[in-house]
């Protein structure tokens, strides 16, 4: 019986409340000469930022697949999110998709170039794919933005004895 009687005097409250805002805030905020000022980007960036804040979450606890979708809807967005094309990118490798993956990468690069990871994701891609050639180009551009990787020099090693152990293989048969 006291539900009801509670849920009554929220909606009235509720109620007050909008009508005090569209009534008394508005005419007063009028009278001062100030104007509300909701552009349309305005919004568009509040929705990218939301769709970030869930896509990195997800990507965080390494749900991928619901991940990949909030990052395509940043980039429905805003195509040139740097920062979701490299998501899109790590979780395409990390699903065996690797072409997909080296074009997001590539993506990504093409909006920021000056981030050593996103080469070395790519490298590592081109790798997994056995392009030796583009491997070897994608970590030496990561090398030179970040020398002292460890991770970085370890890769160009293993991507430089694949290449000599497939020239040492063709040159025995």
């Amino acid at each position: 019986m006291l539900y009801p009687i509670i849920f009554i005097l929220a909606t009235f409250g509720i109620l007050i409340l909008v009508l005090r805002r569209a009534f008394w805030l508005g005419p007063a905020v009028a009278d001062h000469g100030i104007k509300v000022n909701l552009e349309v980007g305005d919004i568009k960036e509040s929705e990218v930022a939301l769709a970030h804040e869930r896509a990195e979450a997800l990507f965080a606890e390494r749900k991928y697949f619901a991940a990949e979708r909030w990052y395509k809807e940043v980039i429905r967005l805003n195509a040139r999110d740097d920062r979701a094309w490299t998501r899109l990118g790590v979780i395409a490798v990390t699903q065996k998709r690797y072409s997909a993956g080296i074009e997001a990468l590539r993506k990504s690069i093409a909006i920021n170039n000056k981030v050593s990871s996103r080469y070395y994701n790519l490298a590592l891609a081109y790798f997994l794919l056995n392009d030796k050639a583009h491997a070897q180009e994608s970590i030496k551009q990561a090398l030179e933005l970040a020398p002292e990787r460890a991770n970085y020099q370890e890769l160009r090693s293993r991507i430089q004895d694949l290449s000599d152990s497939k020239g040492t293989n063709e040159k025995s048969k």
